[in-house]
């Protein structure tokens, strides 16, 4: 299997199901950036949010055209993939055009900071050419660490309703993780462990199993060990 950037999707379990509907109809918005877009009808009924916040947050949408749309109400919907903006002017959730959106960013509640996300071609497995796919920056450098936040369908659970038992499927997070090298070549470690980052950087083995020694990075849990196995290798490359 090629190391590098292969996403499988899983019919039966990740793509969206039968609850999913098409947009009407496409729109163009006449506001500040003429943003495109079209109607969000998505509903599904879940156990588990397709939200990465289910609140609409503020945020800022970068577009293709080098134009940016300001402090505008956002969601991330991580089930599709897709960008979900509400213009104020008429209070209609919108699906963003994805073809022309080239970043955004998040502002979290309180001190919390943002996310930034970017839009970037992935190779699907079973399927011919790229697939646009938003991931979240987690560190940026020479090297670059993202993750593709998405939600998917991990089993169905009967629940009780109007007399009846209904399947409803459960939803979880599954990130995915991709490390951007050098030379542009985007490494997806699988599971994120030390040896899978040997593997990303074999010139480099000692010096980085001698700086993981030193800061006691004996194991890698948690996104804060990610992002700080990656800026010490980061600093060991430059």
């Amino acid at each position: 299997m090629n190391k590098y950037l292969i996403i499988t999707i899983c019919l039966s379990l990740c793509s969206p199901c039968v609850f999913a509907q098409e947009g009407r109809a496409d729109i163009t918005l006449p506001y500040e950036a003429n943003i495109s877009g079209k109607l969000y009808t998505f509903a599904m009924s879940s156990q588990g949010s397709y939200y990465l916040h289910d609140q609409w947050l503020k945020g800022d949408v970068h577009l293709t055209t080098g134009k940016v749309v300001r402090n505008v109400y956002l969601k991330y919907n991580a089930y599709i993939d897709e960008l979900i903006w509400l213009p104020v002017e008429s209070y209609e959730a919108v699906q963003a055009d994805k073809k022309l959106t080239e970043a955004f960013v998040i502002s979290l509640p309180g001190r919390d900071g943002q996310m930034v996300f970017r839009n970037i071609p992935v190779d699907v497995a079973f399927a011919s050419g790229t697939v646009d796919t938003f991931v979240n920056v987690l560190y940026e450098g020479s090297i670059s660490l993202l993750v593709h936040r998405r939600v998917i369908k991990t089993r169905e659970r009967l629940i009780s309703a109007d007399g009846g038992y209904y399947p409803v499927p459960v939803l979880e997070p599954d990130p995915v993780y991709y490390i951007v090298l050098p030379d542009g070549e985007v490494f997806e470690p699988g599971r994120f462990t030390r040896r899978a980052l040997y593997g990303a950087f074999p010139g480099y083995r000692d010096e980085i199993r001698s700086a993981f020694r030193r800061d006691r990075l004996l194991r890698i849990r948690t996104e804060d060990d990610m992002i700080h196995a990656v800026s010490l290798i980061d600093s060991i490359i430059n």
